[in-house]
């Protein structure tokens, strides 16, 4: 049986707001990035006779000086900078705070909490069956403005 007549699709070639949110919170999905820690660990030193005639509470207060003895061990903290891999979060549906704004024909910036993501559209189109069904099938290309 063919459907009613009303229920003709009506294609269109506009990605609509949700479908330009939906598309940076796919892409945001799981994504990691790099970032320098620092990371502090302890550095071990013996101490030299020279650590010893120039530490200046050796001879008179041994127990405050960082070197009384030749041989003693005393460690220093040391920071290295290391990468770790760190997951974006998870963004938001469509319904918190996202702003969709054009900036030329077939590109939008999408922002959320003050991120933002620029938004090529390749191809695609959307068809809208009344109210049974909306479905899109579009290609986008989409830059960050930060790390996710």
């Amino acid at each position: 049986m063919p459907p009613p007549s009303d229920a003709t699709p009506v294609i269109t070639h506009e990605p609509s707001n949700n479908d330009l949110i939906e598309a940076v919170r796919n892409s945001v999905a799981g994504k990691t990035y790099a970032e320098s820690v620092p990371r502090t660990e302890q550095q071990q030193h013996v101490c030299s006779q020279m650590d010893v005639e120039t530490d200046p509470n050796a001879k008179h207060n041994p127990e405050l000086a960082r070197c009384p003895s030749v041989g003693h061990v005393y460690y220093t903290p040391v920071t290295t900078w290391v990468n770790e891999q760190r997951t974006c979060d998870s963004l938001p549906g469509a319904a918190v705070g996202w702003s969709v704004m054009p900036v030329r024909e077939d590109v939008w910036r999408v922002s959320q909490s003050g991120s933002s993501w620029d938004i090529q559209k390749l191809e695609g189109q959307a068809a809208n069956a009344g109210n049974v069904i909306r479905f899109s099938g579009f290609a986008f290309t989409i830059t960050a403005h930060q790390k996710c």
